[in-house]
């Protein structure tokens, strides 16, 4: 197979214990919202996976993807049951430039997909997102943050457990480097204060897309699913937080508990917002 990476990037990247390339055979190609993604199988194993290319580290830069290896690789190290694992990387793909994460096929696909049946609850959802967020925010090596928290990046274990993905999206960048915020950046999740100044990811910004998850999520659709253009999603937003869904579009789902849960996620100022510690509490509250 052929590859886009330069010699340099081969010898450091050879020097990864979660490099897979040789390992993982892929399959059909499927369109996602952040980059490619694969069906594969990783060998000898047989185990059915998904390749995908972080948008972040599609172009080789020594020092930005020796940045990114080192994410992935304390990413891969991650063990929680609300967190897709991550298998390793590969380079090796004609299709797919840069680094590409190798992770487990989950049949069951995302959340926002999965609450479309109605018989679903997707309440039972919540405390696991919200743990999976609590395990990141609060990690013994160092708050990790996601950037990027939505339905459809969090996918749904055989046993309906959430787990969720794409925290590549939310990789710092290295000295002297900008990572765009147009790589991550879905306007019907982030926090104003995002939209406004184009400041770092954080768990302030973590904890409104928590809200509007649990939004998406009860409602089944997107936030401000009426508005169509990105640039209207923005000024809405701007506004102020969404109007209260009705209890027919929640199928009498969304509580006054949960309700009021939701608009503290979403304080404009984001010190005013609790942390996700204070979201589990609250939710574990909730009857």
């Amino acid at each position: 197979m052929s590859t886009s990476v330069p010699p340099h990037a081969s010898q450091y990247l050879q020097r990864s214990a979660i490099l897979l390339n040789g390992r993982v055979h892929t399959g059909d190609a499927l369109i996602g919202g952040t980059g490619v993604i694969q069906q594969a199988i990783l060998r000898p194993e047989g185990t059915k996976v998904v390749v995908k290319i972080c948008r972040c580290a599609c172009t080789w830069d020594q020092q930005a993807n020796e940045h990114v290896l080192r994410e992935v690789k304390n990413l891969a190290s991650l063990k929680h049951k609300n967190v897709l694992p991550i298998f390793g990387i590969v380079t090796e793909f004609s299709t797919i430039s840069g680094i590409s994460i190798v992770t487990p096929w989950r049949k069951k696909g995302n959340a926002h997909d999965y609450v479309q049946n109605e018989n679903i609850d997707p309440r039972s959802l919540l405390r696991g997102i919200a743990n999976g967020l609590f395990y990141l925010h609060y990690h013994d090596s160092g708050a990790i943050v996601h950037g990027n928290l939505k339905g459809t990046n969090i996918l749904i274990s055989d046993d309906g457990s959430p787990q969720v993905t794409d925290i590549c999206c939310s990789f710092t960048s290295p000295a002297g480097k900008e990572i765009s915020p147009a790589i991550w950046c879905a306007p019907r999740w982030t926090a104003p204060e995002r939209l406004n100044d184009g400041g770092e990811a954080n768990a302030e910004g973590d904890v409104w897309a928590f809200g509007m998850t649990a939004l998406e999520l009860l409602t089944r659709k997107f936030p401000f699913h009426d508005i169509p253009q990105r640039q209207g999603v923005i000024a809405r937003i701007l506004k102020g937080p969404p109007d209260r869904p009705s209890n027919e579009s929640t199928l009498w789902r969304m509580t006054n508990d949960l309700w009021n849960m939701c608009l503290k996620c979403w304080e404009v100022d984001p010190s005013s917002r609790p942390q996700i510690s204070g979201i589990l509490d609250l939710i574990k509250a909730i009857k």
